[in-house]
């Protein structure tokens, strides 16, 4: 079996592997919270399970597979502690106050993370000390899981629709597509390790690209946008000082190159798909998940950064981006 057919094979197995433990695990409450509780340790195989579907994209089960994966892998710790926030509360207006469970639910999750980060960090290393360090992650989480176990039998007697709160399902392509109007279309922009991807969305079909940037280089063109348009960000002087060289009228200007060319990688290869859309809604991951859309510009800047007739033309969109 040559390299091709190995990773179409490892996804079509991923991809098996992922329906049946939906069929297992059910779409009630009570999958929901085993998903919930699992969602950290499936971070990373969700991630993998959409790189190989890339590879296979053009067939329309790898589509669906990658849509769903990819889904899975854009929740955020912004807007799932805000999420958290609002569950809380609707927890404690219930009949008991089950907030403080919630809470507490919160906390253990954040344990299960750091010990499976110790056990991760162990395999590293050699000696006794590794052994000891995995054995007490593994004696950790083993309780952790324990406890989540019996929280959740509490919140599934008492309030089930938690877990729809904070656990959602993805949405089936053909779902994604029914909720656009005929005037509308949206993008949703997963970046990875290795790549950005980009599904755009329209009530006609949804297709899925790849933009030319890691995780690494797309965080670090965000954080730079955002500084220029004087939001609070935590650069060195050092980078703050390269960037104010690079734009007319340093801080005063506004780095329209790189306005252009996220706008160039993240939506312009999808200009012929929304041709005709008057509303365009964004939702986008990880450190894109806090640029404001409307600051990209649609053309090649021309004349001075810091000269307010020279900008380049806004996206011309009404975006909503969330």
């Amino acid at each position: 079996m040559n390299f091709p057919d190995a990773a179409k094979y490892a996804a079509q197995q991923l991809s098996l592997g992922l329906d049946e433990r939906r069929r297992n695990t059910g779409i009630g409450s009570l999958a929901k919270a085993q998903a919930d509780r699992e969602a950290a340790r499936r971070a990373s195989a969700y991630w993998l399970i959409g790189e190989i579907a890339w590879q296979n994209s053009g067939q329309a089960e790898f589509l669906e597979t990658g849509f769903a994966a990819f889904q899975e892998r854009m929740t955020n710790p912004a807007s799932a502690a805000v999420v958290r926030a609002a569950a809380r509360r609707f927890a404690d207006d219930k009949e008991g106050g089950l907030g403080s469970l919630v809470e507490e639910r919160a906390q253990l999750q954040s344990q299960y993370a750091r010990n499976a980060a110790q056990f991760a960090d162990a395999l590293t290393k050699r000696g006794e000390e590794s052994v000891k360090a995995r054995a007490q992650a593994v004696s950790g989480n083993s309780q952790v899981a324990e406890r989540l176990e019996q929280i959740d039998a509490v919140m599934l007697s008492q309030f089930p629709e938690y877990f729809d709160l904070v656990r959602p399902s993805p949405l089936t392509v053909a779902e994604a597509r029914s909720l656009m109007g005929k005037d509308e279309a949206a993008l949703v922009i997963v970046p990875t390790q290795l790549s950005i991807n980009v599904f755009t969305i329209t009530s006609e079909k949804v297709s899925w690209r790849q933009a030319a940037f890691t995780e690494d280089e797309i965080n670090t063109l965000t954080q730079r946008l955002l500084w220029f348009a004087g939001a609070k960000v935590d650069v060195d002087d050092r980078m703050s000082l390269d960037w104010e060289d690079a734009v007319d009228g340093g801080f005063d200007g506004f780095d329209r190159d790189t306005a252009f060319l996220l706008y160039s990688e993240l939506i312009a290869p999808s200009e012929a798909q929304l041709d005709g859309k008057e509303h365009l809604f964004i939702s986008a991951a990880g450190s894109l998940s806090s640029l404001p859309f409307s600051l990209l510009v649609t053309e090649e800047p021309q004349g001075r950064d810091d000269a307010p007739q020279d900008c380049a033309t806004p996206i011309g969109w009404q975006t909503v981006s969330h």
